[in-house]
């Protein structure tokens, strides 16, 4: 979400996390929406937004990523912004909304213009969502003779609601998380590399070590998603070498001129 407003203009990251697969912009963009003033929207509506988007219902509302309703009011904590935001409605318009503080409880005094409200998951954990991955999680298991223990014991997880352990398990809930961090980048940002050799065997070190951590799992009864649906495939790390604009081969960072690496 900061991306795509402009808040963010620099990133520094390794290759492990640049090739976990994340969502792609167009699913980011369908679980976000905004709230005004004026706004029409039922109770009902609003709650299945809030669901698909990852929020969790609590009373009070102290943390992102929450949300309560009573009576007529609806507070939620959404991180685009410092505090929570408390919707007064009337019947099913937004009446006014304002910000409070999640510690006292009270409102502050002025109201606020709106609220964007972001997803704060990498995928909607709603029923649609639930039964995909009981289906999927029940063939996984028969083609690789997980013992049916393991597989009700994750069922049992899934009815106490969302568990962050299971973001790790997101190819079973959708198929919208392919994407990569590049894909929420615009054309204004440049693209710099370190070490290009290095970039390359060090994503191949990832993957055996993948392979190798699924196949334990699998071998103890674990019920783990395939390895190569949680990370990019080597053609998309070869994109992003060659989309690179600019190739850096040593920084140094605070150290004299004088003492600095020198071209040959």
């Amino acid at each position: 979400h900061r991306l795509g407003r402009g808040e963010i203009r620099c990133v520094v990251t390794d290759i492990e996390s640049l090739a976990q697969c994340c969502p792609d912009p167009t699913s980011i963009k369908e679980r976000t929406f905004d709230l005004r003033p004026g706004d029409f929207i039922s109770r009902d509506e609003l709650i299945t937004k809030l669901e698909i988007a990852g929020y969790s219902r609590t009373d009070p509302v102290e943390d992102p990523g929450t949300y309560a309703i009573r009576g007529n009011l609806c507070d939620i904590f959404t991180p685009s912004v410092k505090k929570p935001a408390r919707l007064e409605f009337f019947g099913d318009e937004v009446e006014s909304i304002r910000a409070f503080d999640p510690n006292t409880q009270k409102s502050d005094p002025i109201n606020i213009s709106g609220v964007t409200v972001i997803p704060v998951t990498d995928f909607a954990f709603n029923e649609e969502t639930i039964q995909r991955a009981r289906s999927r999680i029940k063939e996984f298991s028969d083609i690789h003779e997980i013992p049916k223990k393991s597989r009700d014991s994750f069922f049992e997880l899934l009815e106490l609601g969302r568990d962050p352990t299971l973001d790790y398990l997101f190819p079973f809930f959708t198929d919208r998380m392919g994407g990569s961090f590049i894909d929420h980048l615009d054309t204004s940002w440049k693209i710099s590399t370190l070490d290009t050799l290095g970039i390359d065997a060090s994503y191949d070190a990832l993957i055996e070590n993948l392979k190798k951590d699924f196949t334990r799992d699998l071998s103890e009864g674990k019920i783990v998603a395939p390895y190569e649906k949680l990370f990019i495939g080597t053609e998309a790390i070869q994109k992003l070498i060659k989309t690179s604009s600019l190739e850096l081969n040593e920084v140094a960072i605070g150290v004299p001129a004088q003492l600095a690496p020198q071209a040959d």
